[in-house]
C-alpha cells in the first residue's frame, strides 16, 4: 500500500453483489435471490434458523377499501383499540413514526381516498425481552421506507393480551408520489421478516445455546406446524423419506419430534436412522391445530354459559347441509388480522356446534339470540338448468309461456317456484327481470350461479340468521306468533333432542301450550299439533304488534287491515330473520299489513293493488315498478 487512501471499503450487506444502492429494495431482493437466502438459506443438513439469529413472525394482509372495505377497516381499528389489549390490561393506543396517542379513526379519515391498505401483525420471537416495542417497530418501518424507496403513512398499536406481545400495523396503500403503493410478494413473505430479525438480533444479540434448546424442546409436542416440521418436510423430499444421520445439530430434538408425529400416524420409523414422513405433513398438522382451536373455543363457551353439553364432532356441521337451530352462545372474531368470525351455538339437538362465518356481516346478533345456522348451499339447482335450456332456444329469454312451449307437462306450481327463484336471482343481478314475468340473460345461468355460489361460500361459508327476536323463555308468554308455536304446530324441521337445549325447549313448549289454552287461543284437553286457527290468530296478533311498533319508529300511521277490503301501495317484505312473514303495504303516509304470499315474491318495492281474506288468501292486481324518480 502506498498510503491510507489506497484502501477503499465497499459498503453494504456482506455478500450483496447486486450492485444496487445500499439499502434499496431492488438491491436487497436481487441479492437475496442471487445467493438463495429467500428460499434456500442453507442446505437440508443445516436447517435455517438455528444459528442464533433472532426471528419475527409477520402476517400481512391486503385490504381493498371499495364496497364495504372502508366500513370493515373502521371496525377493525375500533377492535384494535379496545380495552384490555394494552399493557397492564389498559386501553390500547395507536402511535406512528413520531407521535403517541394517535386517533385511529382520524388517521383513517385522512386515508379514506386510498384504493387499498395493508395490515401487518409483527410478533417478535423474544418480544417479552424488549422493554418497549415502539422503538423496534419504528426502526422496522424506517427500514421499510428505505427498502420501498418511499415515505410510508402508518399507525401501529401494541397488544399484550396474549402470551406473546405483538404489534398491529395499519399502513396506507399510497406512496409519497401519490400513486398506489405496490409491495412485491417476495418482500412481504421474506424480506420484511429478515429485516425485523436483523433489528432484533442487533438489539438483543444472538440467541444463546440455552435459548435455542428451550425453544426446540417446546415445539416437540406441539399439535401444529413448527420450524422442525418445515425442515423435516424439506429433507424428506418427494419420496417422504429422511435420514437423521444427515442432521448434524439438535438431532435428538428431531428424533423426539418424529416420535411424537408417529403417535398421530404422521411418521413411522423405517430402520436405523431412516424415517418415513406422511405426505402433506404440514397440512395435516394445520388441521389438528384447527381442531384444537375449535375444541378450545367450544369448551370455553360452554363453561362461560354454565352448561353441560356434548360438542358436535369436528367439522361435522360444516360438512352437513342440515341446518341447526339454537341459542347463540358466542359470536367473535377468529383473530386480530382478518375480519372473519365464528359462532358457537347451543343446538336443539342437544349438542354444541361451532360454525365459521367468514366475513359475513352479523351486526346486531348477540349472545342469547335464537338463531338458525346453515352451511351455505353451493351450486345451481335443477330448475336453473331447466331455465337455461328454455332460454338457449329463445335468445337468452325465459318466460312461463316459453317454458310451456318447451315442456307441455310443466305444472303451474313448478312455474311459480321457478318465477320466485328467478326473482331472487334478479336481486343478485344474475338475471335481468323485465316487467313481471320476463327474465333475460339466462343463456349461461348455471355457470353464473355456480360462480356466485363459490364466491359467497368463500366469503361466508355459513348463513346465520335470527329466527325470533325473543329467547325461548320469553316466548312462553309472548302475545304473537313464536318459534314455540311453529314447533307445536309441527312446522319445525329441526331435530329437537331430549337433553340439553332440546329438553328445555320441549318443556317450554308444554308451558306455551298451557298459556295459549288459558287465553282461549288453543283448545284444552289436546296434546297434538297446535290448531291452524290458533296459528292464524297468533299471526294476526304479530302483525298488529309489529304495526304499532313500526308506526312509532317510522312516523307512518298504522291502518289495521280489514279482510276483503282492497288496498293499493308499495310492497315491502317484513322478515323474521329467515324469510318474509308478512308484507307492509305503504301508501299516503300510512301503511297496512297482510300475511306474506309467494305471489308477492317478485313484487318487492313495486306498486300493487290487492285484497286479502282468511278464506281466499291474497287476490291481487299487479302494478308497475317504482322507478328512481318515484
Amino acid at each position: 500500500m502506498s498510503g491510507d487512501d489506497d484502501f477503499r471499503p465497499r459498503l453494504g450487506r456482506i455478500g450483496n453483489r447486486s450492485g444496487g444502492t445500499r439499502g434499496s429494495m431492488r438491491a436487497f431482493l436481487k441479492g437475496a435471490r442471487a445467493n438463495g437466502r429467500l428460499r434456500r438459506r442453507s442446505s437440508p443438513a443445516s436447517p435455517r434458523g438455528f444459528a442464533g439469529d433472532r426471528r419475527a413472525i409477520i402476517q400481512a394482509r391486503f385490504v381493498k377499501l371499495g364496497g364495504g372495505g372502508m366500513g370493515a377497516q373502521r371496525a377493525h381499528l375500533g377492535y384494535l383499540q379496545r380495552e384490555g389489549a394494552g399493557k397492564g390490561q389498559e386501553r390500547a393506543e395507536f402511535y406512528d413514526a413520531e407521535h403517541e396517542g394517535v386517533a385511529g379513526q382520524d388517521w383513517l379519515e385522512s386515508a379514506k381516498d386510498d384504493r387499498h391498505h395493508f395490515r401487518f401483525i409483527v410478533s417478535a420471537e423474544d418480544g417479552q425481552s424488549l422493554d418497549d416495542l415502539k422503538p423496534f417497530i419504528r426502526d422496522l418501518m424506517g427500514q421499510m421506507e428505505i427498502d420501498l424507496e418511499t415515505r410510508l403513512d402508518w399507525i401501529a398499536v401494541d397488544h399484550f393480551n396474549t402470551e406473546h406481545p405483538h404489534t398491529h400495523i395499519v399502513m396506507s396503500g399510497r406512496s409519497d408520489d401519490g400513486r398506489d403503493l405496490v409491495i412485491p410478494r417476495e418482500y412481504l413473505s421474506h424480506g420484511m421478516r429478515e429485516r425485523a430479525g436483523a433489528i432484533l438480533t442487533r438489539d438483543l444479540g444472538l440467541q444463546t445455546a440455552q435459548e435455542l434448546e428451550a425453544k426446540l424442546s417446546a415445539g416437540i409436542t406441539e399439535r401444529g406446524v413448527t420450524g422442525i416440521d418445515r425442515v423435516l418436510t424439506r429433507q424428506a423430499g418427494e419420496n417422504g423419506q429422511l435420514d437423521l444421520g444427515h442432521v448434524r445439530r439438535h438431532r435428538e430434538h428431531y428424533q423426539a419430534r418424529l416420535k411424537f408425529l408417529e403417535t398421530h400416524g404422521l411418521a413411522e420409523p423405517v430402520g436405523g436412522t431412516l424415517w418415513q414422513v406422511r405426505p402433506g405433513l404440514t397440512e395435516q398438522l394445520a388441521t389438528l391445530e384447527r381442531r384444537d382451536v375449535v375444541a378450545t373455543r367450544t369448551a370455553r363457551a360452554v363453561e362461560a354459559a354454565g352448561l353441560e353439553r356434548v360438542a358436535a364432532l369436528p367439522d361435522e356441521q360444516e360438512r352437513s347441509p342440515r341446518a341447526v337451530i339454537g341459542k347463540l352462545l358466542v359470536i367473535a372474531r377468529n383473530d386480530e388480522l382478518s375480519d372473519r368470525s365464528h359462532a358457537i351455538i347451543d343446538g336443539l339437538d342437544g349438542r354444541v356446534h361451532h360454525y365459521e362465518l367468514g366475513s359475513s356481516y352479523t351486526q346486531g346478533l348477540q349472545p342469547g339470540d335464537f338463531v338458525r345456522a346453515k352451511p351455505r348451499a353451493g351450486g345451481a339447482l335443477e330448475m336453473d338448468r331447466i331455465v337455461e335450456d328454455v332460454a338457449k332456444a329463445h335468445g337468452g329469454t325465459y318466460t312461463a309461456s316459453l317454458h310451456r312451449e318447451h315442456d307441455r307437462s310443466v305444472s303451474p306450481k313448478d312455474l311459480g317456484l321457478i318465477r320466485n327463484r328467478l326473482a331472487a336471482l334478479s336481486r343478485q343481478s344474475l338475471v335481468l327481470m323485465e316487467g313481471e314475468a320476463r327474465f333475460d340473460g339466462c343463456t349461461d345461468l348455471v355457470l353464473r350461479v355456480e360462480e356466485a355460489a363459490f364466491r359467497a361460500a368463500k366469503r361466508s361459508p355459513t348463513m346465520l340468521l335470527r329466527i325470533d327476536t325473543m329467547g325461548l323463555e320469553a316466548q312462553v308468554n309472548a302475545r304473537g306468533l313464536t318459534w314455540l308455536d311453529r314447533h307445536l304446530a309441527g312446522e319445525n324441521d329441526q331435530e329437537v333432542g331430549y337433553s340439553g337445549l332440546g329438553g328445555e325447549a320441549r318443556e317450554l313448549a308444554r308451558q306455551r301450550r298451557a298459556v295459549l289454552v288459558e287465553r282461549g287461543i288453543a283448545q284444552a284437553g289436546r296434546s297434538g299439533a297446535l290448531e291452524p286457527q290458533a296459528i292464524e290468530r297468533l299471526h294476526i296478533q304479530s302483525m298488529h304488534d309489529y304495526g304499532r311498533a313500526y308506526a312509532g319508529e317510522s312516523g307512518l300511521a298504522y291502518a289495521p287491515y280489514q279482510p276483503g277490503r282492497e288496498v293499493s301501495g308499495k310492497v315491502m317484505p317484513v322478515s323474521d330473520g329467515q324469510s318474509p312473514v308478512f308484507a307492509r303495504i305503504e301508501y299516503a303516509r300510512q301503511f297496512t299489513l297482510v300475511p306474506w304470499s309467494r305471489d308477492l315474491e317478485g313484487l318487492r318495492a313495486r306498486q300493487v293493488t290487492l285484497s286479502w281474506s282468511l278464506s281466499h288468501g291474497i287476490q291481487m292486481t299487479r302494478g308497475r315498478d317504482l322507478g328512481l324518480s318515484r
